[in-house]
């Protein structure tokens, strides 16, 4: 059996504590706007609090799917064939021979992978500054020879 890498980069606890947290603000920003609609006398006020009571539902899991940043993948796993990289919730994973892979490097904090055909940039979420440096010689070990 060959070498395994694996690094967590973010929890999948705090992303989805984000997103209902932000569903619900939209959802309770929703529910006042209806409560008041459906004190009016008219039936199309209450039709009204009905569409903004939804539309603050929609608008609030929108924002909250993307503040859970889905274009940044959570997880890495190496081994001597490739990366997989998993992301979030709707995102499909990603794996990666090692072939298909032009640069492993850090740009702005973010581990950055740079591959695929045609060539296609990954990003991690924000690694700590200390972190950087051993899972990136981590990484490169992981690498046969002619890739690095």
């Amino acid at each position: 059996m060959g070498q395994v890498f694996s690094y967590q980069f973010q929890s999948e606890l705090s992303a989805l504590f984000i997103f209902w947290g932000l569903t619900a603000v939209g959802t309770g920003l929703g529910f006042m706007f209806w409560l008041d609609f459906r004190r009016r006398p008219s039936s199309a006020w209450r039709i009204a609090g009905t569409t903004v009571l939804f539309s603050g539902a929609l608008l609030g899991a929108f924002f909250g799917y993307l503040s859970t940043q889905p274009e940044y993948f959570k997880k890495l796993s190496a081994d001597n064939d490739g990366i997989r990289l998993e992301y979030h919730l709707l995102t499909e994973d990603i794996f990666l021979h090692w072939s298909d892979i032009k640069s492993i490097s850090f740009q702005a904090h973010r581990l950055i992978i740079i591959g695929g055909r045609p060539v296609v940039t990954y990003s991690s979420p924000v690694v700590y500054h200390n972190e950087q440096e051993p899972l990136l010689r981590s990484l490169k070990r992981m690498m046969p020879s002619n890739n690095s």
